[in-house]
């Protein structure tokens, strides 16, 4: 079975909101998997999580990834040891979530279009600066963005290290800003500048041992 049509089955088992509507993406990211899905080891620090799109395919009555790029669920090193808050580094909580408007983030030379987010954001506070959300108190957040990781010389970073420190960031920035050009034909988007788009983030380790309903 294609990754795509496992994902919305098992969305539609959590009874996750799905857009089959003609010429929407569905915006989901998978912790802790490699491109195909399948677990890794999931470092902190590492860019060791995906950003996906889906779309509806009539024709297969099935959905289909039509964006698939390398990204980060969660801070990297330096901000879960020096958090923005004293509540600790913030970790988004699995689940689906509507709150990102189309806009801009960073400052500077490093400006670029980015979903900025408008609407409170459930997280997990990582107070014990242990990486984990096992625990941690659940907590409204704001400023978590999904961007690109631009770099003066261009090359995607190996480490997360100061680009996120909660943001859902795509490693690479071309990739990244593909990513917005395909939001921007979302029909949704098109009819309405202040169009909120929905998230899903997912826990890969659960989605791999997860048994598709005979």
């Amino acid at each position: 079975m294609e990754i795509g049509q496992k994902i919305a089955l098992y969305m539609e088992e959590n009874r996750w909101t799905l857009s089959r509507a003609p010429g929407t993406f569905n915006i989901r990211y998978g912790e802790g998997v490699k491109e195909d899905f399948t677990p890794n080891d999931d470092q902190i620090d590492h860019w060791n999580d995906r950003r996906l799109l889906l779309v509806y395919n009539p024709g297969k009555d099935a959905f289909e990834v039509v964006f698939n790029a390398a990204a980060t669920t969660e801070p990297g090193k330096w901000y879960t040891q020096h958090p923005m808050v004293k509540a600790g580094a913030a970790r988004i909580i699995f689940g689906q979530q509507t709150a990102w408007m189309m806009g801009f983030h960073g400052t500077g030379s490093m400006r670029h279009p980015a979903l900025v987010q408008m609407a409170p954001v459930k997280v997990y506070r990582d107070s014990n600066k242990d990486g984990k959300r096992t625990g941690d108190r659940i907590m409204f957040a704001q400023g978590l963005n999904q961007h690109g990781a631009p770099t003066k010389t261009g090359i995607p970073p190996t480490l997360i290290g100061r680009h996120s420190a909660g943001c859902l960031v795509a490693r690479d920035y071309l990739a990244h800003l593909a990513f917005i050009d395909l939001l921007k034909t979302d029909v949704r988007y098109v009819e309405n500048k202040r169009f909120l788009f929905q998230t899903t983030v997912i826990n890969g380790d659960l989605l791999h041992t997860w048994q598709v309903p005979a």
